[in-house]
């Protein structure tokens, strides 16, 4: 019974890390033919000790199409075992229609990968160094911007 919720518990942590995927929007504000690019840096410390660093970076093509990652890692406990995790994301995003004077919506299509890792003193326990798993996620998106004037 043990095995089954820490096998639960860890399943459901590597599939929130894994989904929740960064959407790197830059096409969104940028007009087209115009490349950009991001670099971002995060990092968490909380009351109860969970801390988390993380490094990510993007670029736009045209000003139509993203891609980036992510890579963040995480201090925690799992049932009260001191535990890391490791996460990497993909994103891949393009905007199908961009909205103009004379279109009122734009579309994105995004789709992601996630790749994460998870070390933990629970898991010795059961004769396990690490447990891994990844996910995909696709994905769209209809969004408008409004001027104030």
């Amino acid at each position: 019974m043990k095995y089954k919720k820490l096998n639960s518990t860890i399943v459901f942590f590597i599939l929130f890390f894994c989904l929740s995927v960064t959407a790197y929007s830059q096409s969104r504000y940028l007009e087209d033919g115009i490349g950009g690019s991001s670099f971002g840096f995060d990092t968490f410390i909380s009351a109860d000790g969970l801390d988390a660093v993380g490094l990510s970076a993007a670029y736009s093509i045209g000003g139509k199409m993203d891609f980036g990652f992510k890579l963040n890692r995480e201090n925690g406990t799992i049932s009260g075992y001191d535990s890391t995790v490791w996460n990497f994301n993909f994103v891949y995003n393009l905007i199908v229609i961009k909205q103009t004077e004379y279109i009122p919506l734009s579309l994105q299509l995004e789709s992601g990968y996630g790749f994460s890792n998870i070390t933990s003193d629970n898991l010795s326990t059961l004769s396990i160094s690490s447990y891994e798993g990844q996910g995909f996620n696709i994905g769209a998106s209809i969004f408008r911007e409004f001027n104030s004037k």
